[in-house]
């Protein structure tokens, strides 16, 4: 099945770099810009999660909050099941 595509415009550089990419990895084009926007979304999230914790940390009495629900979680994982 044939997905549906449109033309980017992008410096000559970038598309002989992105081809060496694709061709190492023996891959299209296309396939290769997916990952590549999927991981660029997955470092955003992280980034925004990061930053999230950070001011959670520079208030003590979130933090000690978020700590107690956290400890109150890890003990659920002492249940005495073992791991699958």
């Amino acid at each position: 099945m044939t997905q549906a595509s449109s033309t980017m415009r992008v410096r000559p550089q970038t598309r002989a770099r992105l081809r060496e990419l694709a061709e190492g990895e023996g891959r299209s084009v296309p396939d290769l810009l997916d990952e590549l926007v999927e991981r660029a979304e997955d470092r955003r999230m992280l980034d925004q999660h990061n930053a999230a914790m950070n001011r959670l940390r520079e208030n003590p009495d979130a933090w000690a909050a978020w700590k107690t629900e956290i400890d109150a979680w890890d003990a659920t994982l002492m249940d005495g099941l073992r791991d699958l």
